[in-house]
């Protein structure tokens, strides 16, 4: 079957669609009527449903109602990084949305067989990645406040502004912990999440919200063959930078990754040094070698996610073998 190539920009209120096989451009509302509007100028081609390869970047909730309603009508769709679409296509010059949405047609053109399809996570992971962002949001307010207080008092300040804060204070640390009472119960209330939560927490180290993370992150350790795939997109897997006989640069990772994940990796690997005996250990043997205490701490996150992947494939919880250790 002859596949048609179509490339869409996403903004707020319109699409940016490109026919890559007619090289045909038009513009729809970013709504469910504009979703019908584009299936039907698309079969005026003669184009089907089957036949279609979609393709556009992951813009947040800007592109969620289109994902939802290509997935419902059974559409092969596309959802890619707009990294990715930027770095394979070589120096280009000049923007707007209908270029946008031709290099983004001819993109996928020429590398959708060595992608996969996107597949919507089930409606749990979705509730869970969105209870998350609510949280992160309210704990980036509450530091917020915590530091305008910690800077300031009484005596230097405004009375009336100094209660308010305190006030505004008390207000979200009980929001937040609504929210996280919440989580609990999404996940109690799927049996599939909720193994998964208990598994990746008997790792010494990995608390409640590293383990909310990991799963929202992995749709449920689905998203990723493997634990260095999840390292290299959490931006903690080393690469060698290396070329000739001229250039060789230490192996380090590359900041080209999902920041948030990696600083909730780090707080658990600084958690497993503080209580894990074993990772203790590791971390004081590595640095009387002459390691540096940033390279043995990433060294330990790697670990901690091979173990997350790993409790997950076998399904049973970790297994601690230096306490039966001789």
């Amino acid at each position: 079957m002859k596949k048609n190539f179509i490339g869409i920009d996403v903004s707020n209120r319109k699409l940016d669609v490109y026919y890559h096989n007619q090289c045909q451009h038009r513009i729809f509302s970013n709504n469910v009527e504009g979703f019908g509007e584009m299936i039907t100028w698309l079969k005026t081609f003669k184009v089907s449903v089957k036949s279609m390869i979609v393709c556009f970047e992951h813009t947040g909730i800007y592109s969620e109602d289109l994902s939802l309603y290509l997935a419902e009508k059974k559409v092969c769709f596309y959802m890619e990084s707009s990294l990715n679409i930027k770095f394979s296509i070589g120096m280009q010059r000049g923007k707007n949305d209908k270029i946008d949405s031709k290099r983004i047609a001819d993109y996928i053109a020429l590398h959708y067989t060595q992608l996969t399809p996107t597949e919507l996570a089930k409606s749990s992971v979705g509730e869970l990645r969105k209870l998350l962002s609510l949280r992160g949001h309210i704990e980036k307010e509450i530091i917020g406040i915590k530091n305008r207080l910690k800077n300031s008092s009484k005596a230097t300040g405004s009375e009336f502004i100094y209660q308010i804060e305190l006030d505004l204070l008390d207000v979200l640390c009980d929001k937040l912990k609504l929210v996280e009472v919440q989580v609990k119960a999404l996940l109690k209330s799927d049996e599939e999440l909720h193994r998964i939560d208990e598994l990746v927490q008997s790792i010494k180290g990995v608390g409640p919200v590293s383990s909310w993370y990991l799963i929202a992150t992995t749709n449920g350790f689905k998203y990723f063959e493997d634990a260095r795939q999840y390292a290299c997109h959490c931006g903690i897997a080393p690469f060698e930078k290396s070329s000739g006989s001229s250039i060789k640069g230490k192996t380090q990772t590359d900041r080209r990754s999902n920041r948030k994940i990696n600083g909730i990796i780090t707080m658990a690997a600084m958690s497993a040094v503080q209580y894990n005996p074993e990772m203790k250990e590791y971390m004081e043997r590595k640095q009387k070698e002459g390691k540096h205490y940033n390279c043995v701490l990433n060294a330990i996150k790697n670990k901690l996610i091979a173990r997350a992947f790993a409790v997950v494939k076998r399904q049973s919880p970790y297994v601690d073998l230096k306490k039966y250790a001789a």
